[in-house]
């Protein structure tokens, strides 16, 4: 969340995703073609996801109380959010899961803001998830607790050398308890993660990034306050670290991208999440083969 951005702008990535699906299969311009695909039941996926992706895309240029956009829900022959749903839904929530969570999310933000006639509710928060939240803090935990012990201790120096105040063996104590316990609810350790995480070049950065992200992850369940805090702080490292992500491995790039997508797509589950900004540039949509 940050001050200078308006609630209207939170669909921002949801936004983006929707038309990297929408763009995997070229537009059919003849006039009620995408309308009648979207009233069909049992519509071909390859016509009907880049159709469904298009018309929540050009949905989310509404705003509440006013009628919407050519070609969006609700628009002349074009379903409703609700006769979608009513529609599509159980193909939607079995669909491959960037597929999903981009059309799921679409509906969703759009009934955060008052937009459509489907209720928030209708939409299981899960679904607007690509990867399923347990799958993806694995992953996030496999690679934080790889950290060697040379790293931990690592981590800590950094921060005993740089941070006013810092506490040395408490924060060695709550660094190696987050790792072996797997709980983020630890109240020492989270200072040397964080100083670590500043710095790409510092050993041990990746593994302190995917333990914020987890810590982002949990916040989300916890309410409005805890979730905007770590929210804000998984968001920051996005915008201002994010080009280091292509100097690791594949396997690491490639979770850490899982990790920050999970984090924006957890924290839409809670209609506060109208409120929150995307990151300032868009996080790369998975495919069809997620």
């Amino acid at each position: 969340m940050t001050e200078d951005l308006s609630p209207l702008e939170a669909p921002a990535q949801v936004a983006a995703d929707l038309a990297a699906l929408a763009a995997i299969a070229p537009p059919d311009r003849r006039e009620g073609t995408a309308a009648a695909v979207l009233s069909e039941d049992g519509a071909p996926a390859a016509r009907l996801w880049p159709a469904l992706a298009q018309a929540l895309k050009k949905g989310l240029a509404q705003r509440a109380g006013e009628a919407p956009p050519k070609g969006a829900p609700g628009f002349g022959d074009v379903p409703g959010d609700a006769a979608l749903w009513a529609l599509h839904g159980r193909r939607i929530q079995r669909a491959p899961g960037p597929v999903r969570a981009a059309i799921c999310a679409g509906l969703r933000i759009r009934a955060l803001l008052g937009l459509g006639d489907l209720g928030a509710d209708a939409i299981p928060p899960e679904a607007c998830m690509t990867v399923p939240p347990e799958a993806l803090r694995a992953d996030l935990w496999k690679l934080a607790r790889s950290m060697a012990p040379g790293q931990r201790a690592q981590v800590i120096a950094y921060a005993a050398h740089g941070a006013t105040g810092f506490r040395q063996e408490p924060e060695a104590a709550g660094l190696e308890l987050i790792l072996s316990a797997g709980r983020t609810d630890v109240s020492d350790g989270w200072d040397s993660i964080d100083y670590t995480a500043a710095i790409p070049a510092r050993t041990g950065w990746a593994h302190c990034v995917a333990l914020l992200l987890l810590r982002a992850l949990d916040a989300a369940a916890e309410g409005p306050d805890r979730a905007s805090v770590a929210f804000i702080a998984a968001e920051r490292l996005w915008k201002t670290r994010r080009a280091a992500l292509d100097d690791l491995s594949d396997a690491r790039r490639d979770t850490l991208l899982a990790g920050f997508r999970g984090v924006f797509e957890a924290h839409l589950a809670p209609v506060e999440a109208a409120e929150q900004a995307a990151p300032d540039e868009a996080l790369p949509w998975s495919g069809l083969g997620g």
